[in-house]
């Protein structure tokens, strides 16, 4: 009977605690931000516009991992990604699948793949290179592109 009671009070202790928690949340999500807001809060969380500005490269390394619906591992992909912001954009992605090192690199507004040093010339892999390198340029510029270019859209001419 005492082991009923201790579970009973946890119980109710965990829903009363849920309860709180769900009032918060829904109470603080009151503030409606516009689309630009959450970008401009996203880049000051970052480090800021200006500090974006002077960067001239961005590299890193990327593990990406995609579970089956039972939780176990489907498959798991570490890549090394570029990008530099001098004149022109140059990117390039790296990565191993199956044995082979695999690359993509964005010059000279052109895209190109490479399996083991051998070029890919086939027009469904470079779609899906362009594809995959421009995905990434996504998530990895995309928030401060956005901004400087509103930026730009709303300057009033000299």
């Amino acid at each position: 009977m005492k082991n009923r009671t201790k579970i009973l009070f946890k119980t109710k202790t965990l829903r009363f605690g849920f309860f709180v928690l769900l009032s918060f949340t829904l109470l603080s999500c009151q503030e409606k931000l516009t689309g630009l807001q959450i970008i401009e809060k996203s880049i000051e969380a970052h480090g800021g516009l200006e500090s974006w500005q002077k960067i001239k490269q961005l590299s890193f390394d990327k593990e990406t991992t995609l579970f089956n619906e039972d939780g176990s591992v489907e498959l798991k992909t570490e890549q090394f990604q570029l990008f530099q912001f001098e004149t022109k954009l140059f990117g390039k992605i790296e990565w191993e699948n199956n044995g082979n090192d695999i690359s993509i690199i964005y010059s000279d507004e052109k895209i190109s793949k490479s399996i083991n040093d051998s070029i890919v010339d086939s027009e469904s892999e470079l779609k899906k290179a362009s594809n995959a390198f421009w995905a990434a340029y996504y998530v990895a510029c995309k928030p401060f592109d956005l901004i400087i270019q509103n930026y730009y859209s709303q300057a009033k001419p000299i």
